[in-house]
């Protein structure tokens, strides 16, 4: 086979490859049933040492979920941060939802879970911007049954942005559990632009079978 040609499809290949990552992206679907962090998604904590975990709880009826940890030796408040992969929202899916419930029956207190989010990294000091926040336990915005719940990302069409769970943890009373987190497109690294293939390599192989 001539190596000029086989340059030349290799960058054909290349081509169909960042083509391929392109129109591959699927919309945000998070159950928790695999690894955790999920891929592409990240926790961390802040005045404690236990953060958010995969739990198998509710096992067989919800599957795993992520949940935070239930501690009354913690200094309050203390953080448990899960952030998702960098996002963007367009016009066919603009907005994230999610399930949230208590573990067990708790009272309403300073407890506090945030949905947080990010134009620019997933750094703590990156999440400026606030789109809610729910209080768990009896009284508050959800307790011992699966609450849905779908905020709108409209202000943020055609932007990468990163998502944050906050849970603050005043108590220790009350453990919360997140499912079912479905949102917009995860948004993968761009391909090469006009790759160009290269006739100067050296110690490259070009011999295969055909």
């Amino acid at each position: 086979m001539d190596v000029n040609f086989r340059i030349v499809r290799t960058w054909i290949i290349t081509c169909l490859l960042g083509w391929a990552a392109v129109v591959s992206a699927t919309p945000l679907q998070e159950a928790f049933n695999g690894l955790f962090p999920p891929p592409g998604w990240l926790t961390a904590t802040d005045g404690t040492d236990s953060g958010w975990i995969r739990s198998d709880t509710l096992n067989p009826v919800w599957g795993f979920s992520a949940r935070t940890p239930q501690d009354s030796s913690v200094v309050p408040p203390s953080r448990c941060w899960l952030l998702t992969p960098s996002l963007s929202p367009d016009s066919r899916n603009s907005s994230i939802s999610f399930y949230i419930r208590t573990l067990n029956t708790c009272p309403m207190s300073a407890d506090t879970l945030f949905v947080l989010l990010s134009e620019t990294g997933q750094s703590e000091s990156d999440f400026s911007v606030e789109l809610a926040y729910f209080i768990p336990g009896t009284g508050g915005d959800f307790s011992t049954n699966f609450t849905q719940y779908s905020l709108s990302l409209d202000s943020y069409l055609g932007l990468p942005v990163f998502l944050a769970f906050v849970y603050a943890n005043w108590s220790g009373d009350c453990a919360v559990l997140l499912d079912s987190v479905n949102g917009p497109p995860v948004l993968l690294p761009s391909p090469p632009y006009n790759p160009q293939p290269t006739y100067n390599a050296s110690g490259v192989d070009f011999a295969f079978d055909i």
